[in-house]
């Protein structure tokens, strides 16, 4: 903060990382996201946060990104980002409606925010105002709306009463910060939002899936929908769309991205495999503005969903089963291993565990060298040999005999390793 200093711009530190300090949680959160060079921290800035960043953008090797219609800067260092605010007020000209923004000073700035537990700062910079007067100090604490009570009672409160109804992706919001600090929300809150939750459908198919989307990716998602569902908030949106004990239970974003699939694209294809017949599946990924691999996850989960009794006939071959699961996207597949249970659910376990990396015993040079020609037919005989594994007919790295398998349905005559025979006739596999 000595540019800021310098400068006599006073800085302060928002969000998310003044309530894990005043938690307790900094050292935790912070010191493991820092040994993967991942943090993520907003300051708020009581004059030009553009100009601040790019004073220092050289000194921290930092790349710098700027939007100036917002008064603010992004600065990237690896995979951390310091995202930097002009501190505004904000004018609600009707609900649910983008608010207008200009500069204000740090009181203002924080009046405008969600909740209480959000509406909090840390001073970082410490310099004499124009009339002699310090400014909060730095390491001070501003908490004009009782933020660090409510933090310490786990009590989700909004700043006025026509919250909601001003910005009603609060409503969704609100479930999020309730589930990340296993908390509730206090009396007022729980009113205001039931009362004006109808005030949902001023949003726009955009805005509400956006705020939907960060519901559904954030870490405690699971009770984010729990919360959800408790408002009533899908079925307000879009009638007779709900979200299950059981998919609330099931939305592990971690998990998710564990086996590289995006969350939103996990909890899609969730709903498509829990959906009710009269789920109005047709009608979500234009209401909740699903980009195209999130309508497609949300498409495959249906179609996995038709298919469940056939992947758990327990006399179905085993090279029928992957290929059925081989056609699905990745979030569909890894949804099906957490959700189901039974045959079905063991053995798309063991697919997106083991079965979908089954490869054919012979590369693709190997059967030219046999006589094989390049093309289509190739590819052929590759998925033939792996099915072949798959269903137990031969050894995974049995080089020998799955030259001798390929051989006898081909009719080659033995050749050679690494000389090259040309068959009689091409055949497929």
């Amino acid at each position: 903060m000595v540019e800021a200093n310098a400068r006599r711009l006073h800085c302060y530190l928002v969000g998310g990382a003044v309530r894990d300090l005043i938690r307790g949680h900094w050292s935790d959160s912070h010191s493991n996201a820092a040994a993967d060079h991942d943090i993520d921290i907003d300051i708020a800035c009581e004059g030009d946060a553009i100009a601040l960043a790019r004073a220092v953008t050289d000194r921290l090797g930092a790349t710098l990104h700027t939007h100036s219609n917002f008064g603010t800067a992004t600065l990237e260092l690896g995979d951390s980002r310091i995202d930097l605010a002009r501190t505004r007020r904000e004018h609600y000209l009707r609900a649910g409606a983008l608010p207008e923004v200009e500069p204000a000073g740090i009181d203002a700035d924080l009046a405008r925010r969600d909740f209480t537990v959000n509406a909090m700062a840390l001073s970082l910079t410490t310099e004499l105002g124009e009339d002699g007067e310090t400014e909060p100090q730095a390491g001070t604490v501003v908490d004009h709306f009782g933020g660090v009570r409510d933090l310490e009672r786990g009590l989700i409160r909004i700043l006025h009463d026509s919250s909601f109804q001003d910005d009603p992706t609060r409503l969704i919001r609100a479930c999020r910060y309730a589930a990340r600090l296993k908390g509730r929300f206090a009396p007022a809150t729980s009113r205001a939002a039931r009362r004006d939750i109808e005030f949902l459908g001023r949003l726009s198919n955009g805005r509400f899936g956006d705020a939907w989307r960060l519901l559904i990716a954030d870490p405690a998602a699971s009770g984010a929908l729990v919360q959800a569902r408790r408002l009533r908030i899908s079925q307000t949106w879009l009638p007779g769309w709900q979200v299950t004990r059981i998919l609330a239970a099931h939305q592990n974003p971690a998990l998710a991205r564990h086996w590289n699939v995006e969350p939103a694209q996990f909890y899609w294809a969730l709903t498509g495999l829990s959906a009710a017949g009269a789920a109005p599946l047709d009608e979500i990924p234009q209401r909740c503005a699903l980009t195209k691999a999130e309508r497609r996850a949300l498409d495959a989960g249906g179609a996995l969903r038709a298919a469940k009794s056939g992947l758990g006939r327990r006399s179905a071959p085993l090279s029928r089963i992957v290929a059925t699961l081989r056609r699905e996207p990745a979030a569909a597949t890894a949804a099906a291993s957490v959700l189901w249970r039974g045959v079905a659910g063991h053995r798309s376990e063991a697919f997106v565990d083991t079965w979908q990396y089954v490869r054919s015993p012979l590369s693709a040079p190997r059967l030219i060298e046999l006589g094989v020609v390049p093309g289509p037919a190739l590819g052929g005989w590759l998925d033939a040999l792996r099915n072949a594994v798959l269903d137990g007919n031969l050894p995974p790295d049995g080089s020998a005999e799955a030259e001798r398998w390929i051989q006898s349905r081909r009719r080659l005559p033995p050749s050679p390793r690494g000389s090259r025979a040309k068959p009689e006739k091409e055949t497929e596999p």
